[in-house]
């Protein structure tokens, strides 16, 4: 049996406290392969830690009824819960006998796999056998990714894949970038070195609409205790352009679930400070989002002058601002969508710094 386990880096660029609260990560994938033939490379599938969560994964065991050499790719994940935290990705390779086995692939020390990290593996069978499958678990704990520092604030970033900055590194792709040149992290940067220490939580998620984010809610993937919500001192939330795509959301019921996140933030910390951050430029040829995302961002902005949130701190940045609607400024095209780190995100948080710097927490806490 040969194996070909990687060693990653799992030095950290700063060391930090961590409250560790989750479970066993009970997971796992199979693929039922049926009658394999000698050469074919057969798909297992993706094992991916989810939203809303870290795992600490002490190792990963494949079990196969068949023989055959298997190719593994390791993603560490997205930038969720540490910055600058590089991204490492690996490939790992072992075979099984003829008649299958167990393998164990081990992580020393335990290592972190970030929000949408994955073990994603395939086999190529050297026997030709019917009725086999094969299964790929975890051993390790899924910890929330609200688990906090020792910084004395903490940043949440809410929203779509534009805040989580999908495709967001430099040349285009569908990976994030190394997360510290995103816009929201940019910010965190900024205030850090104004002399204010703050810990970011990613909390964004691609494809996803304001629906997306009330469920996430109700379902507690924002929480955490009560000590950690007195250091939440800035929400940046930036939702919106999804619904602006289904052509037919309205911007009435968007306002209705915008103040049912807003308002479950200053139930839980009443002195929270908000940043609304306005749908980027929309491509002219994305026919449903260009018609209806100017309603969005006027209801966005209407929140800011809300009766309902009379003597909160809660401001809007306007993200068309100096950004134009060229390839130059986004990672994709047809339609041009998700903002490139180092250009479309320095424009957004150029436009969005010198509104974080009238917030009350930064005249107060530098």
């Amino acid at each position: 049996m040969s194996t070909g386990f990687p060693i990653l880096n799992t030095t950290p660029n700063k060391s930090y406290l961590y409250e560790i609260y989750g479970d066993w990560w009970t997971g796992s994938v199979t693929r039922t392969v049926g009658t394999t033939a000698i050469g074919s490379t057969y798909n297992v599938g993706s094992l991916t830690v989810p939203f809303g969560f870290r795992a600490k994964v002490t190792a990963f065991i494949v079990k196969s009824s068949f023989g055959g050499k298997c190719l593994g790719y390791v993603a560490r994940g997205a930038v969720s819960w540490a910055e600058p935290q590089p991204k490492v990705t690996n490939t790992i390779e072992f075979s099984f006998p003829a008649g299958g086995g167990s393998i164990i692939i081990p992580w020393v020390p335990d290592v972190d796999f970030l929000e949408g990290g994955i073990l994603d593996l395939k086999i190529t069978a050297n026997e030709a056998t019917s009725g086999n499958t094969v299964n790929v678990m975890p051993i390790g704990q899924l910890i929330s990714n609200d688990t906090h520092t020792d910084a004395d604030y903490v940043v949440d970033v809410w929203g779509d894949s534009i805040t989580w900055q999908i495709g967001g590194n430099a040349g285009g792709g569908s990976l994030p970038n190394l997360g510290y040149t995103h816009y929201a992290a940019r910010i965190c940067s900024q205030l850090r070195t104004q002399g204010i220490d703050v810990w970011r939580n990613n909390k964004g998620f691609g494809g996803a609409n304001t629906q997306n984010l009330v469920d996430a809610m109700y379902g507690g993937l924002f929480g955490r205790p009560k000590s950690e919500w007195k250091r939440l001192k800035l929400v940046i939330l930036g939702i919106g352009i999804n619904d602006a795509a289904s052509g037919s959301a309205s911007s009435t019921g968007y306002v209705a679930k915008m103040k049912l996140l807003l308002n479950y933030i200053f139930k839980n910390a009443p002195e929270c400070a908000v940043l609304l951050a306005g749908q980027t430029p929309v491509d002219p040829t994305d026919t449903n989002r260009t018609l209806y995302v100017q309603s969005y961002r006027d209801a966005m902005l209407a929140l800011t002058t809300d009766s309902d949130f009379t003597g909160k701190e809660i401001k809007y940045v306007d993200m068309t601002t100096n950004f134009t609607v060229t390839a130059a400024n986004y990672t994709d095209t047809n339609p041009m969508l998700h903002p490139r780190w180092d250009t479309g995100g320095l424009i957004m948080y150029n436009n969005a710094m010198p509104v974080v710097n009238t917030f009350s927490f930064v005249a107060n806490a530098a």
